[in-house]
């Protein structure tokens, strides 16, 4: 197994960004290629196998001298302390809701690896006594509920914005035909079966399993169009 060497990516990372130079641009005009460019920001190493050569043109276009890639440097402690990174980065996974990798994270947050993983590590902590927890997996990491307490809650939030926000006239027209028996067995376009999708999920119609299956009311709304008339 091929030896590393430590180099300086935290000041690597300052000198891309000043120069508005993408990780990807840096590795193809470095000629270095993605993984050893990871490898260099995100663990401040690279592989010892590669050539001298490569490794001072991938400092001139950093705009950096072989010492400052290399050379040991004293860097100024970050500005953040663990409590104030877990801070900044539940901030990020609450503004993007789906799951994101550790990588994209430390690249986005100008962090190295080990700075990410200590603030997730002080993020779950701090998340637990409100209910909420990191979940990681190879896929990546998102803030979940720690339990199941609040579903009902969720479910019924759900039920009243979509009796506040009421339905579309092509979804009334479909929940009418179905009360008068004149409903479509047959069609199976999408905006069709979504409009009957949303009418199942509020519990106006049910649907029968089976190649031209008719769509029924419910008993709720059938009891509720009888009271109407």
């Amino acid at each position: 197994m091929t030896a590393t060497v430590p180099v300086n990516g935290a000041v690597l990372r300052e000198r891309l960004l000043s120069s508005a130079l993408s990780d990807r641009a840096f590795a193809d005009r470095s000629g270095l290629g993605d993984s050893a460019v990871r490898g260099m920001l995100l663990r401040n190493e690279v592989n010892g196998s590669i050539s001298v050569a490569d490794l001072r043109r991938a400092a001139t276009e950093a705009g950096m001298t072989m010492g400052e890639l290399f050379d040991v440097q004293a860097l100024d402690e970050p500005d953040d302390s663990a409590t104030d990174d877990a801070a900044v980065l539940a901030q990020v996974l609450h503004a993007h809701k789906q799951r994101q990798s550790e990588d994209r994270l430390a690249q986005a947050l100008g962090w190295h690896l080990d700075r990410l993983r200590d603030a997730i590590t002080a993020l779950d902590t701090r998340l637990g006594p409100v209910g909420l927890r990191l979940h990681r997996n190879t896929m990546g990491v998102t803030i979940r509920p720690a339990d199941q307490r609040a579903a009902h809650a969720l479910d019924r939030l759900t039920t009243f914005k979509d009796a506040d926000d009421g339905i579309d006239h092509g979804t009334a027209r479909i929940l009418y035909a179905t009360y008068i028996g004149t409903g479509s067995a047959t069609d199976m376009s999408a905006d069709h079966m979504i409009k009957i999708g949303a009418l199942v999920n509020r519990n106006a119609v049910t649907m029968g399993s089976g190649v031209g299956a008719r769509v029924r009311l419910t008993d709720d709304a059938a009891y509720a169009f009888d009271v109407s008339r």
